[in-house]
This record gives structure tokens, sequence and C-alpha cells, in this order.
């Protein structure tokens, strides 16, 4: 294993890949409660929503990611699982076509694909540390403030619709709109768009979610 800061050339590599990584997470459990209210039915939606996120104690779930390229007509598309435990433990991990795992415990990360690993102090790095913060506060159930995203949310029969623009500079280099898809029944983020500044776009569902089931703590090793 290796333990290297950012400031290597090794690392910087993979800084990109990491980046995107972690404000896709963020932006996936951030938007739990990015929702500032518009009028009483928007209220109503968010409040049942944070209600329905406090009592989150873990989650697991299957994801399909596809990336879909403004310049051409080919999508890329991955696979993968991700696991959420209360209140400072999470794994996404890709399956296919490629292994690429992070997994946040505490205030380490680690950063792994087949051929190195890397561990990084969340407390000695200004970018992780924001990031990291704003993932844990969204779902334990904190509010995000209303400089992070301007929001609209709207409901149809079957789901509520929430449509995003970051405000922080981190995510705003990253993404223009982050459109997210609530099941209705259980009150839980189904569907994640992602749409980037040169409109490029990533679709992340969810399929198979398991909330509150027993997970294994090896699952969040940071090592």
């Amino acid at each position: 294993m290796v333990r290297r800061g950012l400031h290597h050339h090794g690392m910087r590599l993979n800084s990109k890949m990491m980046k995107r990584t972690i404000l896709t997470l963020c932006c996936l459990l951030a938007s739990l409660l990015a929702t500032q209210a518009q009028n009483t039915d928007e209220a109503s939606i968010r409040r049942r929503l944070n209600e329905a996120t406090a009592r989150i104690n873990a989650l697991s779930c299957d994801f399909v990611q596809t990336k879909h390229l403004s310049v051409l007509k080919d999508k890329m598309v991955s696979m993968g699982r991700m696991c959420y435990k209360k209140s400072d433990r999470l794994r996404w991990e890709y399956t296919s076509p490629y292994t690429y795992v992070f997994i946040l415990n505490g205030n380490e990360v680690l950063l792994k694909n087949k051929n190195r690993s890397d561990i990084i102090d969340v407390d000695q790095n200004r970018m992780f540390r924001e990031i990291v913060q704003i993932m844990l506060s969204s779902v334990v159930g904190n509010c995000l403030d209303d400089k992070n995203f301007k929001s609209s949310l709207k409901a149809t029969a079957t789901e509520y619709v929430a449509t995003l623009t970051p405000q922080r500079k981190n995510m705003k280099q990253m993404f223009r709109l982050i459109t997210l898809h609530f099941d209705r029944k259980a009150s839980c983020v189904t569907r994640v768009e992602l749409t980037e500044k040169n409109d490029d776009r990533t679709v992340i569902e969810l399929n198979n979610i398991r909330l509150n089931e027993k997970l294994d703590d090896n699952l969040f090793l940071v090592r």
C-alpha cells in the first residue's frame, strides 16, 4: 500500500477522477436535503424527505452509471455498488468494466484500483474536508444552506423531481445542473443526472436499494 499526498505526480494523475468521484458522491448524498421550500407543497415534500433521511442508519444498493458525451453518440456504462453506514462510513465501488474503490471511514479516505492504493487524511486536505462535511451533514439530516444549491422541486404521479444549480465553486467547476428523481413511496433517490459545463451528462441509476440492513464493518476498512 502506498501512502502519499496529493502533491505527488502519481497522485496528480488520479486526482481528476478522484475529485469527480467525490463530487458525484457529494451531489448524490446531498440531494436528499438540498431542496429549499418555494411554497407550502415544497415545504411539505422537503419535510417528508428530511424525516425519511433521518431514519437511515445504513443503506446499500447497486448502481449503473452511464456517461453521455455531447460530441459522440457512444455511451460509457459502468456498474458497481454503494454502501453507507451512519454516520461517517461510505463505500463506493466500481466493479465493471474496471475496478475502483472509494472508502470513507471517519477522517480517512482510501482510493484503490488494481494497481495502487492511496490513503488521504481528510483533516489535512481542504477540498476533501469541505466535501466530506457536506456529504455527511446531508446524510444525517442537517440542511444545506442556500449558497450550496439554487433549487426547484416538482411532483409527478410517481416521483419527486429536484433540479439543482450548484453554487459552490468546487461543484460549479464540474457540474452545471443536477437533476434528482425521488421515489414517492420510499422517499429516496433512485436516479441522478449530472450535467457538466460542456453538456456531457452522467446518469446514475440506483437499484436494489436496501435500507437499515446490517452491513459488515470490514466493508469500510481503510488499509
